[in-house]
């Protein structure tokens, strides 16, 4: 039989060839085994890159299939996920229940037979779901599902059902527990039931497909859908480029909606819809055995940061993710089962940046003032999620910030202020821009002092360019450092970005040993200048980066660092241009500046006239789903000193006179006084 599959095959040019023994008694166990095993080096050996598959019974009531011997040599097991109920069966049902149909009559259904053959060893990749494309009908004793079956009719092609010849097929049910749509109808005296997939339901094994990461599908049998696409467009849906993830669906683990899960399963799925920028995940029923355990991952793989490990009954009520996609790792063990989980996504599809503004402040300030901002989202959008501000003051010469205030400002427009040590680099300022120029420095590093435990959340912003000859070059920032002498600055974090391999990427360092801890391709061109936002929640860790106002990266440290008193601009092997670099803080619908010449106040500096304004503030806010604001700004005129003393007041017109012999004026003269801030 070898010999002639092998010489069949090559006379017909064909890829491969299936095996299919059907009703196989376990005595015959073994010499099918040995039978699949030297199919499979014969024909691997006599055609190279041929592919030899065998198909699954849906339970291998006699486990005569040793599918753990096969699996070193055989290319793909085929379940054939079909016939749970079958013309003998006493009972009308699916062909293919998805999860268990009737407990009471059998508890075999496709996610036990998926979850049972991965459990005997077959790996995911070759473990292919057939389904059908044909159900069953039976006379029944009544319209009620389930119900007993008097006899079984006939086999349905969709393309029967579809037709609708008969007019019987017009009003489909839907039974919850196995995911299976049927027809009841009556003919003569008696009850029928119709059992067969559609589009929705078919989706719903291919989900299952999807969410246990096997290998595929297969059909049976071709042609049973004839004349109709939607079962062709299903398979598009869910398996191609051109796949579109539901924005609101249902999850469960393999015991489906009613059902309790089973032991041993073991499997992790990605939940990423279309278009989303943000996800939430709403449970409805959580409860585990003892030691089975449910991870949520705010990403889309399992390196992603680690939201949650819940076990028990102590499951989560809603989650959502900092980004579009969440991922899901459930594992049970041998030792026992429960009523499981199930949960809805929804998609928060908000892509319209939420606006700032600050409400105008026309007079002087000649002492602490009150500012206040409107935040606002798009109606139905997320909400603002926080609200940011800085001080800037002119100090007569460049805008600063006070830095023991949590605010910094440079925009570079003269030299390098004294703010700024420079460890290692060549650093100047060119173009109104801060310019570092040595490419064969891996670690260049310029620091500033800036207090940073003022408030929960910071964010840091500036323009940045990175240029140069060489083919690895990258730059960014270091924040919340506390020792910016060290080569990674201590204890910190730092976005990066590499314009050679287009990635923005985020570490945390930990006792001056940096760990990538977010990695994202995000195309970067060299010479072109980007506007770089991050910003870090000290209390929760959530930290985001966008790359001109587009939110390009997230990620939650769960152990957040909670204090830091230098930031770095560092750079890799490159040209770094840097420009007007701000910190701002978090701040409520109202915040109070202080004026004055202590060393805590905002504004230490008056106008130097009364045209040049000496406070100037900014206002970002970002929305839940990602979005930022433009960047809204008011200066305000300063001037809390009185006008310069005047020099001299004499009475009379003259030099000061001490008596005056007129009884009906009197006459005065004084010198001229001025006022260098306000006029």
């Amino acid at each position: 039989l070898i010999t002639n599959l092998i010489n069949l095959v090559q006379a017909r040019g064909a890829h491969g060839v299936n095996i299919d023994f059907e009703e196989m008694p376990s005595s015959q166990g073994s010499n099918l085994t040995s039978f699949i095993i030297n199919l499979c080096n014969q024909m691997h050996a006599a055609i190279p890159n041929s592919q030899v598959s065998i198909a699954l019974p849906a339970v291998d009531w006699g486990n005569a299939f040793d599918v753990a011997a096969m699996s070193p040599y055989i290319d793909l097991f085929i379940i054939m996920g079909y016939d749970y109920y079958w013309g003998g069966s006493t009972q009308a049902g699916p062909t293919d229940p998805l999860y268990t149909f009737d407990p009471t009559v059998s508890s075999q259904n496709i996610s036990r037979s998926i979850n049972t053959y991965l459990n005997k060893g077959i790996s995911n990749s070759k473990l292919i779901l057939g389904l059908p494309y044909y159900g069953r009908e039976w006379n029944t004793t009544t319209d009620v599902v389930p119900s007993s079956a008097t006899s079984h009719v006939a086999a349905r092609t969709y393309k029967t059902i579809r037709d609708n010849t008969s007019g019987n097929y017009s009003n489909p049910n839907f039974y919850l527990k196995s995911m299976t749509n049927y027809y009841t109808y009556h003919s003569g005296s008696n009850w029928r039931q119709c059992f067969i997939i559609d589009a929705f339901t078919l989706g719903k094994r291919y989900d299952m497909v999807n969410q246990r990461n096997i290998g595929g599908i297969g059909i049976w049998s071709l042609g049973g859908d004839d004349g109709y696409l939607d079962l062709w467009n299903k398979i598009e849906d869910k398996f191609t480029d051109c796949a579109v993830v539901a924005c609101n669906d249902t999850i469960y683990d393999m015991g489906g909606p009613l059902g309790d899960y089973y032991n041993n399963e073991d499997f992790t799925y990605t939940i990423a819809p279309n278009g989303t920028s943000q996800l939430n995940l709403n449970f409805s029923s959580f409860s585990l055995g003892t030691g089975d355990t449910l991870k949520i991952y705010n990403g889309n793989s399992v390196a992603s940061n680690l939201i949650g490990n819940y076990t028990g009954t102590n499951g989560p009520t809603s989650v959502n993710s900092l980004g579009n996609a969440l991922t899901l790792s459930f594992k049970s063990n041998s030792s026992g089962i429960s009523s499981g989980w199930q949960a809805i996504w929804s998609c928060l599809m908000d892509s319209i940046s939420p606006t700032t503004q600050i409400t105008p402040i026309i007079n002087w300030m000649t002492e602490d003032f009150q500012v206040s901002f409107l935040d606002e989202d798009n109606p139905g959008g997320s909400g603002v999620d926080k609200s940011f501000y800085n001080v800037a003051e002119f100090n007569g010469n460049e805008w600063r910030s006070n830095k023991a205030r949590g605010f910094f400002t440079d925009n570079f427009n003269t030299a390098i202020h004294p703010d700024w040590t420079n460890y290692t680099g060549i650093w100047n300022i060119n173009n109104s821009a801060l310019l570092q120029s040595d490419e064969s420095t891996a670690n260049t590093n310029i620091s500033a002092l800036l207090t940073q435990n003022l408030s929960n959340r910071y964010l840091y912003h500036w323009k940045g360019k990175i240029d140069g000859s060489g083919t690895n070059k990258r730059a960014g920032l270091h924040f919340f450092c506390d020792d910016p002498s060290l080569p990674n600055r201590g204890n910190s974090y730092f976005a990066w970005f590499r314009t050679d391999n287009n990635k923005v990427q985020f570490y945390k360092v930990v006792n001056d040993v940096f760990t990538l801890v977010e990695d994202v391709s995000y195309t970067l061109n060299d010479g072109q200048w980007y506007d770089y936002k991050v910003s870090y929640d000290r209390v929760y860790g959530k930290v985001q980066v966008w790359v001109d106002n587009f939110l390009v990266l997230s990620w939650i440290d769960p152990s957040p660092l909670l204090n830091g008193t230098h930031i770095s601009l560092r750079s890799g092997n490159c040209i770094f241009a840097v420009d007007s670099l701000n910190v701002f803080r978090t701040r409520y619908s109202s915040v109070t500046i202080n004026v004055g010449l202590n060393s805590n106040d905002d504004i230490r500096f008056q106008n130097p006239d009364p045209l040049t304004p000496s406070c100037h503030i900014k206002s970002i806010v970002s929305d839940s789903a990602g979005n930022i604001s433009s960047t809204a700004g008011m200066y305000v005129n300063i001037d809390w000193t009185d006008p310069n003393t005047v020099g001299f007041v004499n009475d009379g017109t003259g030099l000061d006179i001490n008596y005056t012999s007129s009884s009906t004026e009197l006459s005065a003269n004084w010198g001229a006084t001025t006022d260098p801030h306000s006029g």
